[in-house]
């Protein structure tokens, strides 16, 4: 209880008690001889003050009332517009997502009415670790050959962590903590920086192949040692995001799932890829275990 709130409840209760005291002034016998005139006089007197703290509270606690309701409506008009603009880069993401799942599996047996939870399943990281992001995007159509993985990914990332980024610096007072914590998480993680950086990569490998220095072992295209782990990680906290995202946002601007995606074509990485990519994971792990001896 605050002091404003005691004060409050001091003024409303002296307020009754002056009241109180006209009232016992007026009906009882004039115990203490005052003349005629002095008790009209302390009468009124008992009553106008009385009334007026009692009348000055109720006036303070529905303007407080008043307050509160329109900084409520300003919170909740705030928050939505801070939802309204993660709607679209969210939903992109997770497109791309489901994507990658039909461009790394050979089988698919994801059920039309699987939940975002059942999807994003071992099953889905043993196949997507495996995503060759060198590789085209649409290598069923010529005329788009150029566009390869590692370019949407990158985008979609870059768009995901500039609008949250810019919700964070307006909108951050507005927000469920959880939510802001988790995509203060998102932009900073691991994954998100190295896959914002592909391109980049892409670029001075390209660069050392024009210098005759490519070296299969340096391709940019795959993850490598702890980024699997750092993906599944970033899944994680992406579903978690989503699903806060979806309480709190209008039912017409709600994140629906759905396990359907565009078919891109194959883009597993190539037999000489994938050794590459378990020995750089197993060395990866065997660094952490030696780390841990030394904790």
């Amino acid at each position: 209880m605050n002091k404003l709130l005691i004060y409050q409840i001091v003024m409303f209760v002296s307020g009754l008690a002056l009241v109180g005291l006209a009232w016992v002034q007026q009906y009882c016998d004039n115990w203490i001889r005052m003349t005629e005139q002095t008790q009209i006089w302390l009468n009124s007197s008992y009553l106008g003050l009385g009334w007026s703290l009692i009348t000055s509270i109720i006036v303070i606690f529905l303007y407080n009332r008043v307050q509160e309701s329109v900084k409520e409506q300003e919170l909740v008009k705030r928050r939505k517009t801070a939802l309204r603009l993660s709607y679209q880069p969210i939903k992109s993401l997770l497109g791309l997502l489901v994507a990658i799942y039909y461009a790394t599996t050979v089988h698919y047996n994801k059920p039309n009415d699987v939940t975002i939870q059942e999807f994003f399943d071992e099953e889905y990281f043993n196949n997507s670790i495996h995503l060759d992001f060198g590789k085209p995007l649409y290598p069923n159509e010529p005329y788009l050959s150029h566009l390869t993985w590692f370019e949407p990914v990158s985008e979609h990332f870059n768009k995901l962590t500039n609008i949250t980024d810019m919700i964070i610096r307006k909108y951050s007072d507005y927000l469920d903590p959880d939510m802001v914590e988790l995509i203060e998480n998102i932009n900073t993680s691991f994954f998100v920086r190295w896959a914002k950086e592909l391109p980049n990569s892409f670029d001075r490998y390209n660069q050392n192949e024009i210098l005759g220095l490519k070296i299969p072992y340096l391709y940019p295209g795959r993850m490598n040692g702890t980024v699997p782990d750092q993906f599944k990680e970033f899944i994680n906290d992406f579903i978690a995001l989503i699903e806060l995202y979806n309480r709190w946002a209008d039912d017409d601007k709600r994140i629906e799932f759905s396990p359907k995606s565009a078919k891109l074509g194959n883009a597993l990485l190539e037999p000489e890829q994938l050794e590459y990519q378990e020995q750089s994971i197993q060395k990866s792990l065997k660094l952490h275990e030696r780390l841990k001896k030394f904790k």
